[in-house]
């Protein structure tokens, strides 16, 4: 467990963007098509993982602005899987907007797959 935190953290430094920049979809794409187990794999699963917990927090700030782009299904978390398959998906899909911050594109991503008003998903209150 020791051993794969340090991978994880070693990564985080080696994918950090030159000149204080945001990581790229680019970069994150790359990170996600490495082997399974591997650094990049890894760090991929992390950036998901922390992204996905970010977008959920981000449905209940929802309220306060009344309105989201953004409704994942009610009955069950998107899982990391899940996630990096959308993702994939997108970036194959989008190969343009690779250059730019990997937040924002897999914000996209998910906002593109979840979107709010479809019958069979969350849709704002």
């Amino acid at each position: 467990m020791r051993l794969r935190l340090a991978a994880v953290a070693s990564l985080m430094l080696l994918y950090e963007p030159q000149r204080a920049l945001a990581l790229s979809g680019a970069e994150l794409y790359q990170a996600c098509n490495e082997k399974n187990d591997s650094a990049g794999d890894l760090f991929c699963n992390a950036y998901m993982r922390g992204f996905l917990e970010g977008m959920t927090t981000g449905i209940g700030i929802r309220e306060a602005l009344g309105a989201s782009a953004y409704c994942p299904p009610q009955e069950q978390a998107i899982s990391v899987t899940q996630g990096r398959l959308i993702a994939k998906q997108y970036f194959r899909e989008n190969p343009q907007k690779l250059h730019t911050d990997a937040a924002l594109i897999l914000g996209l991503a998910l906002i593109q797959a979840f979107p709010c008003g479809d019958a069979n998903w969350n849709s704002p209150r």
